[in-house]
């Protein structure tokens, strides 16, 4: 078996009693796409559908839940407090599937996901995403059923310093998170949102 020189190079500066696994492959836009639609072909919905029934019935990982969106922490989330808010009406894309009937209540979600934050960790700095399937019919993805297969959403990835992503985990798409999403998410449920002034 060949080795790229960088394997070997981390081989060779290991320490003996140091044990991890390096991806061999970067993660591009099309495994994720076909990681996705194999995901998808084995279950009977899209790839948040089975979170969000687990999580709407009271779920343990549930943040927040109105009529048209829900937060929750995801199983097996990438680091301590990882909210998803995600749509429970059906829309790949952000762009079309947000209309003005749903900017309030998302508006109003996605506020109380940050004060319970702003509450129980004392002002982290954060990274917030929205994670919208491209728009369809254009270039590579006129052949990607996205609307099949995917539903846009909102994460919210606190900075919490020393247990905070850092270099290891962007260089080497090896994630470690200590925290169990069901305590995260009863902690943010009882947060008091009524102490923020």
């Amino acid at each position: 078996i060949t080795k790229c020189m960088h394997e070997q190079r981390l081989e060779d500066e290991m320490e003996l009693g140091d044990a991890f696994s390096l991806p061999r492959q970067g993660c591009n836009e099309g495994t994720v796409l076909d990681l996705v639609e194999k995901a998808s072909a084995q279950t009977t919905g899209r790839s948040h559908d089975e979170q969000l029934t687990v999580n709407k019935n009271g779920g343990s990982r549930l943040v927040d839940l109105t009529d048209s969106f829900i937060a929750f922490i995801p199983f097996a989330a990438i680091s301590p407090f990882f909210v998803r808010i995600v749509p429970r009406f059906e829309s790949a894309t952000f762009h079309s599937g947000l209309t003005d009937e749903y900017i309030p209540e998302l508006a109003c979600i996605l506020k109380r996901c940050l004060q319970r934050l702003h509450v129980e960790l004392d002002e982290p700095d954060f990274n917030l995403v929205v994670r919208s399937a491209p728009l369809p019919n254009r270039g590579s993805q006129c052949a990607f059923n996205s609307e099949a297969t995917f539903r846009w959403h909102i994460t919210i990835n606190p900075r919490l310093g020393a247990g905070a992503m850092a270099g290891f985990e962007f260089g080497s798409g090896i994630f470690s998170n200590a925290n169990l999403p069901e305590d995260d998410a009863a902690i943010l449920r009882n947060a008091d949102l009524y102490t923020i002034a």
